[in-house]
């Protein structure tokens, strides 16, 4: 899959959980990249990097771009256009094109782990020794 190391880096990360399937005597975890992300989903990995509490939440609604930017510009404390600047000039089209995405209504879990990877990279994180964030949210290694 050609989002393979973000979808590795996302779901290694917990922003974005795969599903764990039991089979014979190793459990699988799934992660269905093609699948729709909805908002719900979305909030709960997120609420969980800025270090809130977690709680289901119920909110089935398909995540768009515009949600995503508004949501992540509040969490990032920065503004829409400086995100679509990172975006812009740090995300490889070969891998997944900004522009297509907007254009959509739905936003993917593949799409959505490039794009995390890109905004958030999580690998770059400083954590305690529970593995928790120890700052909060930041673009600032841009």
């Amino acid at each position: 899959h050609p989002q393979f190391e973000s979808i590795q880096r996302v779901s290694a990360s917990g922003l974005l959980r795969g599903h764990g399937v039991p089979f014979k005597w190793a459990n699988q975890t799934w992660f269905y990249p093609d699948s729709i992300v909805n908002v719900g989903v979305f909030v709960q990995g997120l609420k969980q990097f800025e270090g809130y509490e977690l709680r289901i939440s119920e909110n089935k609604t398909p995540l768009t771009s515009e949600y995503l930017l508004e949501r992540l510009s509040t969490s990032l404390k920065i503004g829409i256009p400086e995100l679509e600047k990172v975006l812009d000039e740090h995300l490889d089209t070969a891998i997944l094109d900004w522009n297509k995405v907007k254009e959509k209504k739905e936003i993917s879990r593949a799409e959505l782990a490039v794009l995390l990877d890109v905004l958030i990279n999580p690998f770059e994180k400083k954590i305690d020794m529970h593995g928790d964030w120890k700052i909060g949210m930041s673009i600032d290694n841009f």
